[in-house]
């Protein structure tokens, strides 16, 4: 997808993460929808980031980032709703449900999910999972 669309993937994944305790395929889903979504609403040439990291307080934070046009308040909370497309998601074929799916996965293996996006200055989803 990301070859089709010219966009570049970069990750960045710390070493020696802790083991979690998450139900595989739900994890490998939300993933799935966040790094899709990421290249599908990129720019071409657009960059599609992810990081992990391990912080202080022992969680482990996953973060998908693009570089695509982002998403102001009201389309975000359209984003993460069943069956609702913003503006730019009308112009890709979909059903709506890759956000709602990631995060109802998410809430039901207690990962925290936040987003951060802006228009103009593309889109963050950070997945906290506590090891």
């Amino acid at each position: 997808l990301a070859a089709r669309e010219k966009v570049k993937l970069r990750s960045s994944l710390e070493e020696n993460l802790p083991l979690i305790t998450a139900d595989k395929r739900a994890l490998a889903q939300i993933l799935l929808n966040l790094i899709s979504n990421a290249i599908k609403f990129n720019h071409e040439l657009g960059i599609v980031s992810v990081v992990t990291e391990l912080t202080e307080a022992g969680e482990i934070r996953l973060e998908v980032s693009d570089t695509g046009d982002g998403m102001d308040r009201d389309e975000l909370a359209r984003a993460v709703e069943p069956f609702q497309q913003t503006n730019a998601a009308k112009k890709h074929i979909g059903t709506g449900l890759g956000l709602p799916i990631a995060h109802a996965l998410a809430k039901a293996n207690d990962f925290g999910f936040e987003v951060a996006s802006e228009k103009g200055h593309g889109t963050s989803f950070t997945l906290v999972i506590k090891a």
